[in-house]
């Protein structure tokens, strides 16, 4: 109920400037190739921080009947 969906880097930038008290976010997560494009509007700005993973790319989520754990497989 606390995930809101942004489009476009101007709405990563209103809502991160607007900050939690002011109907806006603390924290966006989402795929690196719409990050990068972000920072490249705001580079003065905005920074990412934490683990820096060796290859760009998407990861999907297998919820096979015939596995008893979800499998993450990262491209």
């Amino acid at each position: 109920s606390k995930l809101k969906p942004y489009e476009t880097p101007e709405e990563y930038h209103e809502a991160l400037s607007n900050g939690t008290h002011n109907g806006g976010v603390a924290t966006i997560f989402d795929e690196i190739p719409y990050l990068k494009i972000f920072l490249s509007n705001y580079p003065s700005e905005y920074t990412t921080v934490g683990p820096i993973y060796k290859t760009d790319g998407f990861g999907f989520v297998s919820l096979s009947p015939l596995l008893h754990t979800t499998s993450l497989v990262p491209f």
